[in-house]
């Protein structure tokens, strides 16, 4: 995903860490409209994968204001609240980053380099011929992103 700098959930001091919570976040509001009931995340953040799968380290992170990104695991809590009532089951995939073609495409994304992008889309289908990716419209806050579904 690639978003625009000014978002007040990311306010505060940036790290790695809370960027990667906001996009499994930004991630689960996306895919509400879906109309799959089998979802899957895919990221190199264990951090932020490791919650999806394991719902009491979810409720450890969401009840825990000692916790890092505290207010955002609250909010991916009541969101899988609602998928859960949806019966929509998520699944966590990691896989390694630096290396992997959707890693590349991630970085495509934040650098805008529409060259590099095409590239990286080309590279995701041709690594992941099971995967269909799919570039999608969003409001005007965001600049644009991907989904993916088995073929």
């Amino acid at each position: 995903m690639e978003y625009y700098k000014a978002h007040n959930f990311l306010s505060g001091r940036p790290t790695s860490a809370r960027y990667e919570v906001a996009a499994v976040m930004i991630s689960i509001i996306l895919c509400q409209n879906e109309t799959k009931k089998a979802i899957t995340l895919l990221s190199d953040n264990t951090y932020s994968l490791e919650p999806i799968d394991r719902p009491e380290i979810l409720s450890k992170y969401s009840s825990d204001i000692s916790q890092a990104q505290n207010k955002l695991w609250k909010n991916i809590d009541s969101l899988m609240t609602v998928c859960t009532m949806r019966d929509i089951v998520w699944e966590a995939k990691h896989f390694k980053s630096k290396t992997s073609s959707l890693n590349k495409l991630v970085d495509s994304l934040a650098k805008g380099i529409e060259s590099k992008i095409t590239k990286a889309v080309d590279d995701v289908k041709q690594n992941w011929p099971d995967f269909n990716i799919v570039e999608k419209e969003l409001s005007p806050a965001h600049k644009r992103y991907f989904t993916g579904s088995d073929v």
